[in-house]
């Protein structure tokens, strides 16, 4: 059994290999990965033979490293994902990305369009012929709510919340939540029309990150979701590369 391992900048995931799919164990703080690794890995089942890790915080990749006796294997982003990559600086890719364009790839065939509902929101294209040549990257809900907050004297920090119609909005927190939150769907909306005109031709759109049941039911098109994408993906990266 082999444990596959999705550090990103806001939360960390946990699946492990079952042989046909991955089942995400728990998903934790990224900081709390790093600050209490022994209390996580305490609540994963069974024993595992290999640690497959990708991950955008160093920080973080360094702790995990070390907590495991088994090999560990960190990806980069010049591993062979199945996907033709046509970018300017293929080293730069992050590899949360990668393995989201290899697990959709795989899953899902391509022309597809991945969105990733993280601490950004990510667009990810992968052609009809398989390529991925371009993306589109904005600030997510949280990290959007965060910017609000440290850019203005006056604005409080609010975690995500309740959303109320804008018109039912009478105080400071209501009105960011919910501005936030409806000028992210109208660009959602907006950006998957955008690339259908581009395009010109159909794609299947894939929904994935952790403001996924947050946003889904508000979204104007056709989609498929896939929880554990990454880690999918990355088992398909290691996979490939054995």
């Amino acid at each position: 059994m082999n444990l596959y391992i999705d550090i990103g900048n806001t939360a960390t995931k946990f699946g492990v290999d079952y042989g046909d799919s991955i089942e995400i164990i728990f998903t934790i703080s990224t900081k709390e990965a790093i600050n209490s690794l022994n209390t996580a890995l305490d609540s994963i089942p069974g024993k595992f033979d290999n640690v497959y890790i990708s991950s955008v915080v160093p920080e973080a990749t360094k702790a995990l490293e070390k907590a495991f006796d088994v090999p560990v294997k960190v990806i980069s982003p010049l591993e062979d994902s199945g996907v033709i990559i046509k970018i300017d600086y293929p080293e730069e890719l992050g590899t949360d990305l990668l393995c989201d364009l290899a697990g959709a790839n795989e899953l899902f065939g391509h022309p597809c369009l991945i969105i990733d509902l993280g601490t950004a929101t990510k667009f990810l294209f992968i052609d009809k012929d398989g390529v991925f040549s371009t993306c589109s990257i904005v600030p997510g809900i949280e990290l959007s709510l965060n910017t609000l907050s440290k850019n203005t004297a006056l604005l409080p920090r609010i975690d995500i919340q309740e959303v109320k119609p804008l018109l039912d909005c009478h105080n400071t927190n209501d009105v960011l939540m919910s501005s936030v939150f409806y000028s992210h769907i109208d660009m959602i909306n907006g950006m998957v029309n955008r690339y259908k005109k581009e395009v010109g031709y159909p794609f299947d759109i894939v929904l994935t990150g952790g403001h996924v049941d947050f946003i889904k039911d508000h979204l104007n098109f056709s989609f498929k979701t896939k929880y554990s994408l990454c880690l999918h993906g990355l088992k398909v990266i290691t996979e490939r590369g054995k």
